[in-house]
């Protein structure tokens, strides 16, 4: 089916945007949050490669388009020769026991995509996955079941819910959870009218972060990810207090103006400047790959990408040990591990 008869379902409130881009952007806090909520002890020599988060869930019956949804987050991590895939949703209306028919929607379609099948047996791997509650609403649990009743017999597995009203600002340092710290207003949403007329309170607590923020050991935190954070926290509180003028106004006033000096933004946008060239090589990666497995030389891939021909051939040199195939996932983790070795 053309790609021109797909209809693609995407969410797009600040809330969903900040949470993908803490996903893509920002490696380090993404491996803490994962290590918390799934038990985890990846380091820093971790990678994260992101993978495909677009999935089929059926058609329309009046134009036969086929419906894809957009996931929130779609990765692997790559540690020790291991890799690990997971799956992450963020739900800012609150607890609905429904968010789980669409959480095992994409469980199952994951599956399903990354399925390994043979003449008679067909293998599917269920990922790691999770789910982030934004609003403290419906009482959301600490696990939620998925019970699969089969001809076989009853499957299930658990899924981790995080809350984010069930951490405060000093509890996101401390436990590393700085994935959380872009929603920290959302715990203070209920006092809003109150800080619209007395606003200094909410301020304090807002520097507070940032300076925390600014203490944070860059070992342990990148430059490039406290960026995108103190601007994600912007976006968000910006659109909690859409109505709020005054709210708005005088945060913005505080982020580009005392709190966010000069030599900081000047860091920052050359950190993002390098997070874009990864970026592009990432996607050249996946591009020899594929022409790879059409039996092309290094030779040709570079003059049919009018690439440097010595560039292309060391990414082929580390491809061909995952040959015929030629893995994505597992070639891009090669190159990272290659490229920061």
């Amino acid at each position: 089916m053309s790609d021109d008869k797909d209809e693609i379902q995407y969410t797009h409130t600040a809330y969903d945007d900040a949470f993908r881009t803490m996903e893509e952007e920002c490696d380090d806090a993404l491996i803490h949050f994962v290590n918390y909520i799934f038990s985890e002890n990846y380091d820093k020599t971790a990678k994260v490669v992101r993978l495909r988060n677009e999935h089929h869930v059926g058609y329309k019956d009046s134009d036969k388009k086929s419906v894809r949804r957009v996931t929130d987050s779609h990765f692997c991590i790559s540690y020790h020769g291991n890799i690990k895939s997971y799956q992450l949703e963020c739900e800012s209306s609150g607890y609905d026991g429904s968010v789980l028919v669409r959480m095992f929607q994409y469980d199952v379609q994951t599956a399903i995509d990354e399925s390994v099948y043979y003449h008679d047996k067909i293998i599917l791997k269920i990922p790691n996955c999770g789910l982030l509650i934004l609003r403290d609403r419906g009482n959301p649990p600490d696990k939620v079941t998925f019970e699969i009743l089969t001809p076989g017999g009853k499957i299930s597995y658990e899924a981790s819910v995080i809350c984010e009203s069930d951490y405060s600002i000093e509890d996101m340092f401390e436990k590393k959870l700085y994935f959380l710290l872009p929603f920290f207003a959302f715990n203070y949403e209920h006092e809003m009218s109150k800080y619209e007329k007395a606003l200094q309170g909410f301020i304090d607590l807002l520097c507070n972060l940032i300076e925390r923020l600014r203490l944070t050991d860059e070992a342990d935190l990148s430059l490039r990810t406290k960026g995108v954070i103190i601007k994600e926290v912007e976006h968000v509180i910006g659109r909690l207090n859409k109505k709020r003028i005054n709210v708005s106004t005088k945060v913005g006033d505080v982020m580009r103006g005392r709190v966010m000096k000069l030599d900081w933004l000047e860091r920052y946008d050359k950190a993002m400047a390098v997070s874009e060239a990864r970026g592009e090589q990432k996607t050249l990666v996946k591009q020899v790959c594929r022409k790879l497995r059409k039996g092309m030389s290094h030779t040709q891939i570079a003059e049919d990408l009018e690439e440097d021909e010595i560039r292309i051939k060391v990414i082929c040199d580390i491809a061909s040990d995952f040959a015929p195939d030629y893995d994505e996932n597992k070639v891009l983790c090669a190159i990272l591990e290659h490229t920061t070795s």
